[in-house]
Order: C-alpha cells, then sequence, then structure tokens
C-alpha cells in the first residue's frame, strides 16, 4: 500500500494513536491477569458464581463493546464503520447475555462462548487475509488462536467444560485483541513518522 493511500485511510486514527496504545496495554494486561487468575486460583468467588473470573471477563467484554461503539460512532462516515458496528453489536451482546446467564450451566454457557470465539476468530483470519487489517500477522495469529480455542470448547475438550477453563479462553481472546491494538498503535506511530518527515 502506498504511502497517500495509508495516509488517506488511516489519518482519523493518527490523532488517537496513544489512546490506541493505552487501550491495547489495558485490554493486554487485563485479559493475561483474568488467564492467570483462571489457572492460578480457578475456585475464586466473586459475585456469588463457582468461578468469579468469568464475570470478571464478561464485564471487560461489555467494556470492550462500549469502546467498540463509540469507534464506530467516531468512523460513522468511513468504510471502517460497519467493522466497528459489528465488532461492538456482537461483544456487547455476548457480554450482556453471560452477565445475566450467570446461574447456567456451565454447558449453556461453554456453546455461545464457543460460537463467540469462532466467529470473532474467523472474521479476523478472513479480515486479515483478506488485506482489511494493516497489522495482519497479530490479526492472524489473535484470529486462529481464538477459532482454536472455541473449537476446543465445542469439542468439548475437556469433557466437563470448567468455568476456569471458559473464563481463561475468553480472557485470552480480550489479551490477544489488546496485542493486535498494541500492533496497530506501532503501525500508526511509523506511519506518522514516515509523514512528519
Amino acid at each position: 500500500m502506498k504511502l497517500e493511500q495509508q495516509k488517506a485511510e488511516f489519518s482519523q486514527f493518527l490523532p488517537q494513536k496513544r489512546l490506541i496504545y493505552l487501550r491495547g496495554y489495558i485490554m493486554l494486561v487485563i485479559g493475561s491477569l483474568i488467564s492467570l487468575g483462571s489457572i492460578v486460583s480457578p475456585n475464586v468467588g466473586i459475585l456469588s458464581t463457582q468461578n468469579g473470573w468469568l464475570p470478571v471477563a464478561a464485564f471487560v467484554l461489555l467494556m470492550t463493546g462500549v469502546i467498540e461503539a463509540f469507534d464506530a460512532y467516531i468512523s460513522r462516515n468511513t468504510p471502517r464503520f460497519l467493522i466497528n458496528l459489528q465488532f461492538a453489536i456482537l461483544d456487547t451482546v455476548v457480554a450482556l447475555v453471560m452477565v445475566f446467564s450467570l446461574g447456567y450451566s456451565v454447558n449453556r454457557l461453554s456453546i455461545l462462548i464457543a460460537v463467540f470465539l469462532m466467529v470473532k476468530g474467523l472474521f479476523r483470519l478472513i479480515s486479515a487475509y483478506a488485506g482489511a487489517f494493516i497489522n495482519a500477522q497479530s490479526t492472524l495469529i489473535g484470529g486462529a488462536v481464538s477459532l482454536v480455542l472455541g473449537l476446543i470448547i465445542w469439542g468439548q475438550w475437556p469433557a466437563e467444560p470448567a468455568v476456569a477453563f471458559l473464563s481463561f479462553c475468553l480472557s485470552a481472546e480480550i489479551a490477544l485483541r489488546g496485542w493486535a491494538l498494541i500492533q496497530f498503535a506501532k503501525y500508526l506511530s511509523g506511519l506518522d513518522g514516515l509523514l512528519s518527515e
């Protein structure tokens, strides 16, 4: 992609690159901490559930959906509007269903999380392959991991999915999205440096 095309396509993101870095680091750190907590202390009790990490991951996903809705609003006059809107709707709806379904059996929640991870993973893989994302490598890796985790949950491995495993998978997806945002912000910094020369 030529420099002028890159400038035209990503100019609205250049003023926000610090905010994108911040969002990426927050998502990476929080997702990693929840993943680690799901492994180290799987039976933590928060909000009167067996595994308190799942409601925390659902809340982080909900906040991510709200921020993505704001991104969709900002990009309403650009080609990125539908991508941002689709992310916002999917994250918000899945997070709300999870928050209001925490009393359900693990099997019911596992299907929801498996479908969510597979849809997000497939979308990112296809979009990265088609060139919709400039940070294709991090998007491909994150999409592949999300897809594999979704398939593992859907394939019912382990045979009795624990809530801790579900919260681990969901928070790993959040962390990988944060990592992809950091890579995008690094690209923007490089582009900004080229444009200012």
